[in-house]
């Protein structure tokens, strides 16, 4: 068929060439694929397509499909262009807090220039050079931080990475989405996002939500024709992107990569930019304020300096360049934490890495600060609180319950006609699979090998390379066309003694030859005319029967039909039988002692690839119990199903229509039902019980309520089974592959109610404590179910959501009070059925909301936002778990969004903001640990930061206000504001959490902000002026021990000969001395004592030593780095000089930080105390940072 479009291939229409599109404008695709017949889409993308049945065609084969791939390339969208690494770098040289740097280099530079052979002019230049290396250092470090930064989000996304499922060769199959080529056949389903423009070919109650095409928000069930013109409207075609929100289907690719629908509009998606987090503008503001104010001071004090030293007239002695200098770029540089953003991303960054060792993935580095502020986390039940590995623990039928544990084979299914039906029912109703293992380990590729014409027995090694695909026409009739499958316990416990492995299924892959053929048919009653050459008895039986029966140590062979051998299993070998079905799985040792080389009449023993089970795992385990009774392959051949009714948390049920066997004679189509008891039960008429079908009445509901609450009571999931034959005159086999369109003639009435099977899901190990750890820091649990309330109340207690407080029926067993009698507020937990919330008022929300403990039952999606929203609005900061499709609105409206990694879809993960690699509730409470450390440690490293600055400004002040020398030279104060500082800051973004950080209340994000003044007044007011004191009183000593006297001070180093009032008179060589030696005290006592500090301030509220005082390595490394720019500054010759240190003094005047560390230690671990001893005085709301 001739298109205008190329294959695969959009183009702009008439009307959009000759224009550009606008940033807002979409461009217009002309497709044609939607419009295709059957036939023209199998002719066009070159693909071989069962046109009667399209749901099974094989797809492409591999080799097709690679070559296609290289052909076409992946399908992916072209990334936008990405800017080379030196342009992130020169970013960081653009930063206002650089720019501001830049700026006053380049003044010093100016004035080095500009004031050739003026005093103290080498100033000008060695302040630039410090301020350029600083710079150049700075921009370095971010930029670093950055790329691990982005280093770690990356290798996040890799792990998430999407993938499809294809059908190619007629196997089923993942693989990355970016994999798919033209005319792949790919399943699409529920929870899943389509992966490719898609051609859709069948639809099982498909729908596809396409909002963000068509802006729709109704999702739109798909169908195999066209129903519009233009393709976006068509409901044949399902877009990239787009999310499955119910049902399942099958696709054939006919666009990929930038041909895409989504590709065209591509361009959009890449203009947009992700804002600053919260926290990074909370940062950056804070640090923005402090710029201002910073320049604001300097202006002030140069200002006053200028007055002071000129009047107001220039020149004499009035020297403005050294005023600028001295005061404005000093008090400038040292008001503003240059170091505090790249200490941020470090923290984020150290915070994400954790994260990812305790299975949390966050998509922004900032949602970990607000889950570590939740107040509520809302917890779905199975998967996360429990472990999400069901089995079945109970059966009701016959108005009797049974347990399942002990249950056999032969103790049921042969006797028990309503249990036949139920595990029938069990088999059909059921979305589960076995697919080839994709973790086992290879096995040898098996090939196909005609024998039909075979004389003499092929080679051990070609019996085990290839599976036979043909048979001699001898035994093909008897055995019918099933592969042999042999699962047999053998001795089952003996058998594990002696070899000491488990059980696993093994497969007789069905090989015949002359005498091998006419042996099994005497053996086994295969069939008639043995051969001259087959010999009666049991010598003459095949070898691995009388193998077995030694390793079994008895055997019963019986002629004809059936032959049984050893103790606890069974084998039949029979004219129709599916051939060697047994009671179980044969030991794996068994077949390797038995070995490759044994044949039974020419049959290879070999072993079968391994296989696992696909599905929910609810259906899983309803799956695996009815395996053990009914061989489901075979059941599902003779039961096909022609129409299904997935189940959703609408519905609350599934159902499926099957043919059933040509063999039976009633030839009605059978109908199974399977949900909520309660759904299911409504749905019928009658009961089976011991194969009757019974009418319902008050005394079988009566029963019915009582042991459904009886099994829920005990924590388990129950779900009920109904069946139902559809009259052949509504529906006939003409219309089996049409019951779609006949989906409102399928009835939901007057079924036959067949039992109900519970499912136990026990609590995941350190669920219970997670819970317990979470209520001890002010967390509120909330569980939200689709569950029974009985089974969701029971879990809720196993694992301590309802443990401290009360329900209503339990203080009327208390008290013998009616229910009614009990006013609410004397009820502290509650277990909701969330039907109940749909007449509450807000007062009634309120009370509820109110309760320490909840759990909310029977909830569906849209329930799950409603509390979302209530909680909201109540400010709380609400953590919302989910996995389904229809969670995502409750997950976007949440604080933080978390998403199930294993169990969860494409459509929930897409939605939330983290996502739990291993869904398990304790990983929530590490990322809510993981939050508060991320948010100690800013504020522990704000404090440290800003404590610094008292004392700087202390240096500079005491020049300008009283005409003294100035505590720290320039070059000194900008060491240590751009190099001393900078690594014990970034070091506390390793500090581990202090062993309270879970016993705390949440912050208010509204009052408890990253800055607020109980942290100033500890910067400032108490860790600030200690540390000046000291450090003037360590610069006064030095004077003193000098002999000169404050009074001195005042005109020190002015004259080249100053006489002191004990008469003695100072050269300007030995009055620089004295005061390089005063600076050095000031310097070293500054900087040591900061050292003491950064250990004082890694905790807030734990003592030092009880948290340990040198358990972070990274700072103790930041603290040699601090240390030894000290050591350098003051000892190295040369560079002394350019900071006027002078080192060559008593070792006293290096010791006054002990003093300073000292009292701050002593302040620091009092203060801790008293907001211990009295948390909420204020005291506590005074001096706890």
């Amino acid at each position: 068929m001739a298109t205008e479009v190329e294959l695969g291939k959009s183009k702009k229409s008439a009307a959009s060439n000759g224009k550009k599109n606008g940033a807002d404008e979409k461009p217009e695709v002309e497709y044609v694929e939607h419009a295709w017949s059957f036939e023209e889409l199998e002719g066009n993308l070159a693909i071989k397509l069962n046109v009667a049945q399209p749901g099974k065609s094989a797809g492409l084969t591999a080799a097709d499909a690679k070559k296609r791939l290289v052909e076409n390339g992946p399908n992916a969208l072209t990334p936008p262009p990405v800017k080379p690494w030196y342009f992130h770098l020169l970013a960081k040289f653009l930063d206002p807090f650089m720019i501001l740097l830049e700026i006053v280099a380049v003044l010093c530079f100016i004035l080095f220039g500009t004031n050739q052979g003026s005093v103290d002019n080498e100033v000008n230049l060695y302040i630039a050079v410090v301020l350029v290396f600083v710079i150049c250092l700075t921009s370095v470090l971010s930029f670093y931080q950055e790329g691990q930064s982005a280093k770690v989000m990356n290798t996040f996304k890799n792990m998430m990475s999407e993938s499809a499922r294809v059908r190619r060769g007629g196997q089923e199959m993942d693989v990355p989405a970016e994999d798919l080529v033209l005319g792949d056949l790919v399943v699409i389903e529920s929870g899943k996002r389509v992966p490719a423009d898609l051609r859709i070919i069948q639809s099982d109650s498909l729908k596809v939500e396409n909002s963000s095409f068509t802006g729709e928000p109704e999702p739109v069930e798909m169908c195999l024709e066209k129903t519009d013109d233009e393709a976006l409207h068509s409901k044949n075609l399902a877009f990239n992107s787009a999310m499955v929100v119910e049902g399942k289907g099958l696709g054939i690719v006919v666009r990929t990569g930038d041909n895409t629908m989504i590709g065209n509009i591509a361009s959009l998606v890449g203009q947009t930019k992700g804002g600053k987090s919260t926290l990074e503008a909370e940062v950056i503001g804070f640090v923005h304020l402090i710029t201002k104010f910073a320049i604001l001071s300097a202006i002030v004090f140069y200002a006053v300096a200028l007055i002071k030293t000129c009047g107001f007239e220039i020149g004499g002695d009035c020297d403005p360049a050294k005023s600028f200098i001295n005061v404005f770029i000093v008090i400038l540089i040292a008001n503003v934490p240059e170091g505090l953003p790249a200490t941020v991303t470090s923290c984020l960054t150290v915070c994400a890495q954790r994260l990812a060792t305790r299975q949390v993935f966050v998509k922004r580095l900032d949602c970990v600060e607000t889950l570590g502020s939740c107040t509520v986390v809302a917890s779905d039940k199975t998967g996360t609180l429990t472990q999400n590995k069901m089995t079945v623990s109970h059966l009701w039928l016959d108005c009797r319950t049974r347990t399942t544990e002990y249950m056999t084979r032969e103790g049921n299914v042969d006797k028990w006609d309503s249990f036949k039906e139920l595990v029938t029912a069990g088999a059909l109703c059921n979305m589960c699979k076995y697919e080839a293992d994709p973790n086992a380990p290879a096995v040898a590729a098996a090939g196909s090998l005609d024998l039909s014409q075979a004389t003499n027995r092929p080679s051990i090694a070609t019996m085990n390379n290839y599976t036979l695909s043909k048979r001699p026409a001898a035994v093909a009739g008897p055995l019918g066309n099933h592969q042999m499958t042999y699962q047999g316990t053998l001795a089952r416990r003996s058998m594990q003694q002696q070899k000491g492995e488990a059980a696993k299924s093994t497969i007789l892959n069905p090989g015949f030859f002359d005498r091998g053929a006419a042996a099994l048919e005497a053996s086994t009653g295969a069939g008639a005319g043995a051969g001259a050459d087959t010999v009666r008895g049991m010598a003459n039986l095949p070898n691995i029967v009388r193998q077995l029966s030694s390793v079994t140590g008895q055997a019963t062979v019986g002629r004809g039909s059936q032959a049984t051998f050893g103790r606890n299993s069974q084998a039949t070998f029979g004219r129709n039988s599916q051939a060697l079905q047994g009671a179980g799985t044969l030991n794996r040792l068994s077949v390797n002692a038995l070995g490759r080389n044994t044949f039974l009449g020419g049959l290879p023993l070999v072993e079968a690839p391994p296989r696992i089970i696909v599905g929910n795992p609810s259906d899983k385990a309803v799956f695996t119990f009815c395996n053990l009774f009914k061989d489901i392959e075979t059941t599902r051949e003779e039961y096909p199903q022609l129409y299904i009714i997935p189940f959703n948390s609408r519905l609350k049920y599934m159902k499926t229509i099957h043919r059933p066997p040509p063999t039976q004679a009633d030839q009605r189509r059978v109908v199974i039902l399977k949900g909520a008891p309660e759904i299911v039960l409504k749905s019928c008429t009658r009961y089976m019980s011991k194969g009757e079908e019974l009418p319902i009445d008050a005394g079988f509901s009566k029963r019915f309520e009582e042991v459904y609450k009886e099994i829920a009571g005990q924590g388990e999931r129950v779900l009920g089974f109904a069946r139902k034959h559809l009259p052949l005159s509504d529906f006939p086999a003409s219309v089996d592959d049409k019951y779609k369109d006949m989906e409102d003639k399928v009835p939901h009435e007057e079924f036959t109610f067949l039992g109900l099977i519970s499912l136990i899901d026990p609590p995941k190990n350190g669920v219970p404590d997670a819970v317990l750890r979470c209520k001890n820091a002010g967390i509120r649990v909330m569980m939200i179910t689709g569950d029974h309330p009985l089974t969701a109340e029971a879990i809720a207690k196993k694992v301590n959501i309802i443990r401290d407080y009360s329900m209503r029926d339990d203080i009327a067993q208390e008290t013998g009070e009616s229910p009614a009698d009990i006013t609410e507020d004397r009820i502290g937990a509650a277990v909701i059925t969330c039907k109940d919330l749909e007449h509450y008022k807000e007062e009634d929300w309120n009370v509820l909301l109110d309760k320490p403990e909840l759990v909310f039952a029977r909830a569906s999606p849209q329930d799950k936002l409603d509390i979302c929203r209530h909680l909201r609005a109540r400010d709380e900061v609400v953590a919302m778990t989910g996995d389904g499709v229809n969670d995502s609105p409750a997950l976007k409206n949440a604080d933080i969004g978390i998403a199930m990694g294993i169990m969860g879809t494409e459509v929930a993960k897409g939605a939330a903001n983290v996502v739990l690699m291993d869904d398990d509730f304790c990983s929530i409470v590490n990322g809510i640990e993981e939050g508060r450390v991320l948010f100690d440690n800013l504020t522990k490293t704000i404090a440290y930061t800003l404590t610094h600055l008292v004392p700087e400004l202390m240096a500079v002040l005491i020049n300008i206000c009283f005409t003294i020398p100035a505590g720290m030279s320039s070059l000194m104060i900008l060491s240590i504001d751009l190099l001393t500082e900078v690594p014990p800051a970034i070091s506390y973004a390793w500090e581990q959490a202090e062993s309270n950080v879970m016993d705390r209340p949440p912050r208010n994000r509204k009052v408890d902000r990253l800055v607020r003044p109980s942290l100033l007044s500890y910067a400032y007011l108490q860790a600030g002026m200690i540390e000046a004191g000291i450090c003037l009183f360590a610069y006064f000593m030095v004077y003193g021990s000098n002999g000169v006297t404050p009074l001195d001070l005042f005109q020190f180093g002015v004259t080249d000969d100053f006489a002191l009032r004990d008469g003695r008179v100072l050269s300007l060589v030995e009055q620089t001395r004295i005061v390089n030696s005063a600076m050095t005290a000031f310097y070293a006592t500054l900087i040591l004592s900061q050292v003491v500090n950064v250990f004082v301030c890694k905790t807030r509220f734990v003592p030092m030593l009880e948290h340990g005082v040198f358990n972070n390595i990274m700072m103790n490394y930041g603290v040699m780095v601090e240390v030894g720019i000290l050591i350098a500054i003051v000892f190295i010759p040369g560079l002394n000089d350019a900071f006027s240190a002078y080192g060559r003094q008593p070792i006293q005047f290096f010791l006054f930080f002990l003093v300073s560390g000292a009292i701050l230690v002593g302040w620091g671990e009092l203060r801790k105390f008293l907001i211990r001893v009295y948390p909420t005085s204020c005291f506590a709301n005074a001096f706890a940072f």
